[in-house]
């Protein structure tokens, strides 16, 4: 019997959040051979996290016993709008990034192809091809965290949008005399 695979070689996946980074190395059908999870300390600056999204990646292929050669590439989702061209995260507020490179710097710490979205655009993908939404063509979530973010997916494409910004909630008072945004 064959094989049920999704890609040709084992992949990263990191998440990125304003508190905590988790990694796993998947085989090629999606099983987790590995996985690491640290806190964001986003307060230290963008090449500190970064450090720390490395040691995380380092650390869950280590478990897998994999090297991030074998393994077919990184999938990074972060708490930003994501420029498609560069990779760069163009604005994390609970992060205080603006258009700082994670494809570029990743690559660099890892000697790996790097990927790199909006976090929730991610996990949209992740449903509509393995989870929930299995099946469908058209779905748009929601998911709380750290903050909270949307993404939408139309006819089987992700909806990035202008400014790459689609999906995205906006801004909204919940309580007048509550904590202020974080941007």
């Amino acid at each position: 019997m064959a094989k049920n695979t999704l890609f040709s070689k084992p992949m990263i996946g990191v998440d990125l959040g304003g508190t905590k980074i988790y990694t796993v190395v998947t085989d090629e059908t999606g099983a987790v051979l590995g996985s690491s999870k640290k806190s964001t300390q986003g307060k230290k600056g963008f090449d500190a996290v970064m450090r720390r999204c490395a040691e995380t990646v380092n650390e869950a292929l280590e478990q897998a016993g994999l090297s991030a050669g074998k393994c077919g590439g990184l999938g990074m989702g972060v708490p930003s709008p994501v420029d498609q061209n560069t990779g760069a995260a163009l604005f994390s507020p609970n992060l205080k990034w603006h258009n700082v490179p994670v494809k570029k710097t990743m690559e660099k710490h890892l000697s790996t192809q790097v990927f790199v979205d909006n976090d929730v655009n991610l996990g949209m993908l992740g449903e509509f091809a393995l989870g929930a939404a299995r099946g469908t063509n058209t779905i748009a979530g929601f998911l709380v965290g750290t903050g909270i973010g949307g993404g939408v997916i139309v006819n089987g494409n992700l909806i990035h949008g202008k400014n790459f910004t689609g999906g995205e909630l906006g801004h909204m008072v919940v309580l007048a005399e509550g904590p202020p945004c974080g941007c």
